[in-house]
């Protein structure tokens, strides 16, 4: 089981989603802009379930998305998790923002703060994250971050090529 704690960096806190958040993320996932990389815009009632998953399963295991909140104002800026990669026993790397986070280091200092979660679980050995090949912001994050390339994976839902790219938790 992952920690289900809020995690702090230099500027954000990583915390579980809560009930009170939903309006800013029908916003995240109603912004064509937002979604551009991610398979489009998502209905309000489906974000409703989404968020709702979200909560339950933080809460229950540690994995799936947590708001990304600037700790001096409490602004949600988007979200950035863990969760099982498709049908795999692998775990994902995922975050989005909303534009007005873009181009701060937002994802990259979100990120980072949580990758000690998934390197102080013994069960986890690797992170895989999956990018559209045109998203030059995200690659620039996880490349950052330390992940390599490892192939590519076609999304079965968005039906898009991704680059498909792998961080070893504890390196020998």
């Amino acid at each position: 089981m992952l920690n289900r704690e809020a995690i702090r960096t230099e500027r954000f806190e990583i915390r579980p989603f809560c009930a009170a958040d939903l309006p800013v993320f029908v916003s995240f996932n109603s912004d064509p802009k937002a979604r551009r990389f991610m398979g489009g815009v998502v209905s309000k009632s489906d974000t409703e379930s989404s968020l709702r998953a979200h909560i339950q399963s933080v809460g229950a295991t540690g994995l799936g998305a947590r708001a990304v909140v600037v700790q001096n104002s409490g602004s949600v800026l988007g979200y950035c998790g863990l969760q099982k990669f498709e049908d795999t026993d692998e775990i994902e790397l995922f975050y989005g923002y909303l534009p007005t986070a873009w181009g701060r280091g937002v994802a990259t200092e979100a990120a980072r703060g949580l990758l000690p979660v998934a390197q102080r679980c013994e069960s986890i050995d690797h992170l895989v994250a999956i990018v559209r090949p045109d998203n030059i912001a995200s690659l620039r994050v996880l490349e950052k971050l330390g992940f390599t390339e490892a192939g590519t994976y076609f999304h079965p839902r968005w039906h898009v090529e991704h680059v498909r790219f792998e961080l070893p938790t504890n390196p020998a």
